[in-house]
């Protein structure tokens, strides 16, 4: 009996050490830092092996020279729903993902485009230059 409830009180604090992040604070984090008016890109996959399940060089080449000059980490950053030292981040819940790759532009204001076709992101950054390229 000892070690039933020795067993339940450890699930019990193991589910309470899990925290997963809030859409809230995943905007804030992805979000290019203030005034540099940057855009940051994100793929969102499926899977654990991105380069395995995604054309990423034909992704990465969709996007014009000019256009990565817009982006903060000048290209796409991939990545998916994981958990890490028990925190769990998961794009597919609080972005309402449901096919992949799904890609998610944001300003310093938030997320701008959410899509999943690579030449509409392409068209956003080449209608949507930030001042400093004007």
């Amino acid at each position: 009996m000892k070690l039933f409830f020795i067993s339940i009180f450890s699930i019990v604090i193991l589910t309470a050490c899990n925290q997963e992040i809030s859409k809230d604070d995943m905007i804030h984090d992805m979000t290019p830092p203030d005034p540099l008016n940057y855009f940051t890109l994100y793929a969102i996959s499926e899977n654990e092996n991105i380069r395995e399940h995604n054309d990423i060089e034909n992704i990465n080449q969709s996007l014009s020279d000019e256009n990565r000059e817009s982006l903060y980490h000048g290209g796409i950053i991939w990545a998916r729903d994981t958990k890490v030292e028990n925190v769990i981040w998961d794009y597919t819940g609080n972005f309402d993902i449901e096919s992949y790759p799904t890609f998610l532009v944001f300003d310093t204001k938030g997320l701008t485009l959410q899509t999943t076709d690579i030449d509409e992101v392409e068209d956003f950054l080449s209608t949507n230059k930030p001042a400093w390229r004007e």
